[in-house]
């Protein structure tokens, strides 16, 4: 799968974990998994849309981090997006200290 499809699949995945949560009147994970959503739309929105990240000569960002255009916050919502925000944070410290050292 292309980025383009691993995000559209994402967003598949936490459009039904939202609509479980709120049938189940669990209001805390609702909201956490609204922001989630709400992250990964801006994402979308900042990389021009799903259509110009399926065109790989348009991406300006990759979740490779071989690739000099890697963006350790595309790869953390996309491969850890079940995550809580508190090991995002994390995490995305410890991403950019690694490839501060390797770039």
């Amino acid at each position: 799968k292309n980025q383009a499809e691993k995000i559209e699949q994402a967003m598949i995945e936490i459009q039904e974990e939202l609509q479980k949560a709120e049938q189940g009147a669990q209001e805390s994970l609702a909201r956490k998994v609204a922001a989630r959503k709400e992250s990964i739309e801006a994402l979308i929105e900042n990389m021009g849309g799903l259509e110009a990240m399926e065109n790989s000569s348009n991406r300006k960002k990759s979740v490779l981090a071989t690739n000099p255009t890697f963006d350790p916050i595309l790869f953390l919502t996309l491969v850890h997006r079940n995550a809580s925000y508190e090991t995002l944070v994390s995490s995305l410290e410890q991403l950019s200290s690694k490839t501060d050292t390797h770039v």
